[in-house]
């Protein structure tokens, strides 16, 4: 389901006149908020907006909205949340609404039908004050009562490996990525200088090159989901308190970073939603290529069957292969 009609199907009930849009002095919030958002004709609630991906929350500050990467206002009269493919996201979602939602107040909860939205409306019953189905979608909604809250568990991070702090919607959220692993199996000894790991993740990588360091100036973490920064933040600073480690929350693809660096790592992303787009690894590509130093290295590991050999040679002087197994292929990069 595209997010167009997502955020159509979110809006339909007081479109149609099921619900009454928020009057007076409410105000709302919308969790999950995407790039390319328009408010339905009516709408004049002043609207807080949550969107923790740095391109959409860009897309939607250059809009003109009022958005923030993760909630921070109480008492709303309306809060609305977007859901996701992500079981354990939607749950959290809907808890943070609900908990910043005034009593009396409405829950709005839209996702498209491949997405489990009815599983998730169907765990509510009878809480569920009503549903609608429409542009391939389905919109329900709650009333904020005396009732337990739903799903507070969800906030609690879990732990990979014993010890790695991730969250619902992270990627690789349950288990170490193999492509990663593959990297940080060939990491070199003693790394030292000014290291940056772009699309870090909830900081697996970088805390590898935190346990290989011998003298760090600098380790940069870079990455576009807010909250996944915020876990590798987590870790970082328990699991590694001694190393030089920034955190960047950052789109590479549009915005510098800014410094340059020795070494970079990179296992970079490569979807857009669903839909797989090369170029992403592309743009990671070129950013590490213009923020290495003169003979600096870029490792950088990918499925096997994408296609960066042409623009890793178009950045670098200097382009290896150095492992393929698992269906994943690493490169080393030099400047």
């Amino acid at each position: 389901m595209s997010e167009p009609n997502a955020t159509r199907t979110l809006f339909h009930p007081f479109v149609d006149g099921v619900l009454d849009m928020p009057a007076g002095n409410a105000t709302a919030l919308f969790i999950g908020a995407p790039a390319g958002l328009r408010l339905p004709d009516g709408w004049t609630a002043p609207t807080k907006l949550v969107q923790p991906f740095r391109p959409d929350y860009l897309s939607l500050e250059a809009a003109g909205y009022a958005v923030s990467a993760q909630a921070e206002s109480e008492g709303h009269a309306v809060s609305l949340v977007l859901a996701t493919r992500h079981r354990g996201l939607n749950e959290a979602r809907v808890a943070e609404a609900w908990r910043r939602t005034e009593p009396g107040g409405l829950v709005v909860v839209a996702g498209g039908k491949t997405d489990g939205i009815d599983s998730l409306r169907k765990r509510f019953g009878d809480r569920a004050e009503g549903h609608l189905s429409k542009h391939h979608g389905v919109v329900f909604w709650l009333r904020k009562d005396d009732g337990p809250a739903p799903f507070t568990d969800t906030t609690l991070p879990a732990l990979v490996d014993g010890q790695w702090e991730t969250r619902p919607g992270h990627f690789s959220h349950d288990r170490i990525d193999p492509a990663s692993r593959l990297l940080a199996d060939h990491l070199p000894t003693g790394v030292s200088g000014s290291v940056a790991d772009f699309g870090a993740g909830w900081g697996y990588l970088a805390g590898m090159v935190a346990a290989r360091a011998a003298g760090l100036a600098t380790l940069d973490l870079y990455e576009a989901d807010h909250a996944a920064l915020a876990s590798a933040r987590t870790n970082l600073e328990r699991l590694y308190p001694e190393a030089p480690a920034t955190f960047h929350w950052r789109d590479l693809t549009r915005e510098r970073p800014p410094r340059i660096y020795d070494l970079i790592v990179c296992n970079p992303p490569f979807h857009a939603g669903r839909a797989a787009d090369p170029g992403l690894g592309t743009a990671f590509i070129a950013a590490a290529s213009g923020a290495l130093k003169p003979n600096g290295r870029l490792l950088l590991v990918a499925n096997s069957g994408l296609p960066y050999e042409a623009p890793l040679a178009a950045g670098f002087r200097q382009v290896e292969e150095i492992a393929r197994e698992r269906g994943f292929k690493l490169f080393s990069a030099r400047r």
